[in-house]
């Protein structure tokens, strides 16, 4: 049995010209001209869907399918557009929370939060500060502190009864 040591080929130099070894696996490109090839080939698939390629198998489908029945179908033409305008209408109302990508930092100034910090920093609005944005209204906290305060108090003081449950309340019957 012999080596394969014999025949060894010469490296080749990159497809681009950057200066690097390329490799035959990557079409004879270096590791980061290919990496970059591809991303580039995913961008321009994602922004030219139409010229995917087409179907391969196509199925006929019968016109007594496609038709559909009168007592199947019931539209509702009195107020199409009402439906439409209030979509419309509530969809900008919708607020969007800025969410923290990265816990080790401060929300605010991004300066860097200690791994120990980060659990005593947390606020109740799930974001992360340093020392000097920890509490509420140093970072303008959108978390309702009150409403949360008014539920705790309605949990630990239960309301009593209006009505009496008897003894010495009662009227007396004459």
């Amino acid at each position: 049995m012999e080596k394969n040591s014999d025949s060894k080929v010469p490296p080749e130099l990159c497809a681009n010209n950057c200066g690097f070894y390329g490799n035959p696996i990557t079409n004879s490109m270096c590791s980061k001209c290919f990496k970059e090839k591809e991303s580039e080939d995913a961008k321009l698939e994602a922004s030219n869907p139409s010229q995917s390629r087409p179907c391969d198998h196509v199925h006929s489908i019968g016109v007594s399918s496609i038709q559909p029945r009168d007592r199947d179908v019931q539209l509702d033409l009195k107020h199409p557009l009402n439906d439409v305008d209030d979509a419309v209408v509530k969809a900008p109302h919708s607020s969007v929370k800025k969410t923290q990508t990265n816990k080790g930092r401060c929300f605010v100034c991004k300066s860097k939060v200690l791994l120990v910090k980060q659990t005593t920093n947390r606020c109740r609005c799930d974001k992360v500060f340093c020392d000097t944005h920890k509490f509420p209204d140093q970072h303008n906290c959108d978390f309702d502190f009150i409403l949360r305060d008014r539920k705790e108090l309605e949990k630990k003081n239960p309301k009593i009864n209006d009505q009496p449950k008897g003894g010495r309340t009662f009227n007396r019957i004459l």
